[in-house]
């Protein structure tokens, strides 16, 4: 069946059961027709009305469901905010206003309490001063109570409260930092790990060689790093837990320098898949590409 299209009026065919109501010779058509009738006014569901802002008076649409729900419209929260200034009730006016004047039953004076607490409660007080001497609490001895302690690092005087009076040591957090710098740094930490026993005694010097021939820079992907900012990881491709001698482990070939990300890669390979990464890398173009089948 043919029909003309509602859009642009080209020519359609159709099934006679798809010809009946609005035809389109496709999504694009369809779409074109539906923003010029469809939109706005023109929408079946179309539902706004104009209403005048209640500060500045000028007109608005809203929607019908929200003129029915507010019976004051505004432009933005500016108006709404100068309206309310000059217009909103305060005070016992306001709609929401429920307090009540109750006396306090310790001293008699007088305060306000809201309405849902009055309900709920049958003796009031100004404070909790109040409430203790009615009910006959007496009084603790150690408030406002503070102890004068001296601090461990700079020598100062400082107050504490009771519950602290046996672990605190210092007059501030930059005191303890400096106290920890000075203390628990070094072989003095508890996580301390000795070197000379995990890797030998010449590790530090050969560790420090093996940077500065790699000038700071993965061997990997080429990042590179300032030396004072970051020392970057020294690998060994045979792990130091193969040597008898813990120094032999340490030989210039067996160095490779790399960033965080490909030490991680490398420590938990294989020597096969170590080998494999370093394929065609900086490490090669200093050592030879020969150097690898030396590990093989």
């Amino acid at each position: 069946m043919i029909v003309n299209c509602d859009y642009c009026g080209e020519e359609v065919e159709k099934k006679k059961s798809n010809a009946e109501g609005k035809n389109f010779c496709d999504s694009s058509c369809y779409g074109h027709w539906m923003s010029d009738n469809r939109t706005g006014e023109k929408h079946p569901n179309h539902s706004k009305k104009k209403v005048n802002c209640e500060n500045c008076g000028e007109k608005l649409e809203r929607a019908k469901w929200r003129i029915k729900s507010n019976t004051n419209h505004f432009c933005d929260q500016d108006c709404k905010k100068s309206w309310m200034e000059n217009n909103a009730p305060s005070g016992e006016e306001h709609h929401q206003y429920n307090s009540v004047v109750v006396s306090c039953s310790n001293c008699g004076s007088e305060k306000e309490v809201a309405k849902g607490r009055y309900q709920k409660q049958e003796n009031f007080y100004c404070d909790i001063k109040c409430q203790n001497e009615k009910e006959g609490v007496p009084e603790r001895d150690n408030v406002g109570l503070r102890f004068e302690k001296q601090c461990k690092q700079c020598g100062s005087s400082f107050d504490v409260h009771p519950y602290r009076k046996e672990e605190a040591e210092f007059c501030s957090k930059d005191c303890v930092g400096l106290w920890l710098s000075e203390n628990r740094s070094g072989e003095n930490h508890h996580q301390f790990k000795n070197y000379e026993e995990n890797y030998g005694k010449d590790w530090p010097k050969e560790r420090r060689k093996a940077r500065e021939y790699y000038n700071n820079q993965c061997q990997v992907c080429l990042d590179s790093f300032d030396q004072k900012e970051e020392k970057i990881p020294i690998h060994h491709l045979i792990p130091v837990g193969n040597f008898e001698e813990k120094n032999n482990a340490h030989f210039q070939e067996n160095l490779v320098q790399v960033c965080r990300s490909c030490h991680f890669k490398l420590e938990y390979s294989t020597l096969e898949e170590q080998i494999e990464i370093l394929q065609g890398t900086k490490y090669t173009e200093k050592h030879g590409d020969d150097i690898l089948e030396d590990f093989q």
